[in-house]
């Protein structure tokens, strides 16, 4: 009779352990859409005037992680061209094309050590030699919050969901 008790709690033990050890992983990233967190301008063809503007909006205090699949950003801050540029709130980059073909631009918004919302441009070049092409935002989202505080999200679970984004 000992034992058996001994048995069945030890697997309640188990049990409570692995439920409560595991919770978090239930939790699913709730998105908002942020139709405001990216603004494109100037997105045409033109000759020696800057143009093809990504201004970013987000938490005061946030910083953003800009990122090209090709071509190159000019971060005005810096006064540099860069494959990945950081930049915070109300700040922008513009993005130059070495070749005309199709590319995204990833953008992670960080707050603190947490990322707390992410982005996905799109560029369709329709000409050869790149003076048609469009830019869209194919997601723009921040996570949402719990009891106040983001959830802590990973830089890998974010690249996932910007990777999903692109099929």
């Amino acid at each position: 009779m000992v034992k058996k008790l001994f048995s069945i709690g030890v697997a309640g033990i188990m049990g409570l352990c692995l439920f409560c050890g595991c919770r978090h992983n239930f939790i699913k990233l709730q998105e908002e859409e942020k139709s405001d967190m990216i603004i494109l301008t100037n997105w045409f063809f033109t000759s020696g005037v800057p143009n093809n503007m990504i201004e970013v909006n987000g938490e005061s205090d946030s910083i953003f992680e800009i990122s090209i699949s090709s071509g190159k950003l000019w971060n005005y801050t810096d006064q540099t061209y860069q494959q990945v540029s950081k930049i915070k709130s109300e700040e922008s980059v513009r993005w130059e094309f070495e070749r005309p073909e199709n590319t995204y631009v990833d953008i992670i918004e960080w707050l603190n050590d947490n990322v707390i919302g992410y982005s996905v441009i799109e560029i369709l070049f329709r000409d050869d030699r790149g003076e048609e092409y469009q830019a869209m935002v194919k997601k723009s989202v921040r996570f949402s919050k719990s009891n106040g505080e983001y959830l802590n999200v990973t830089k890998d679970q974010v690249q996932d969901l910007i990777d999903q984004c692109k099929k």
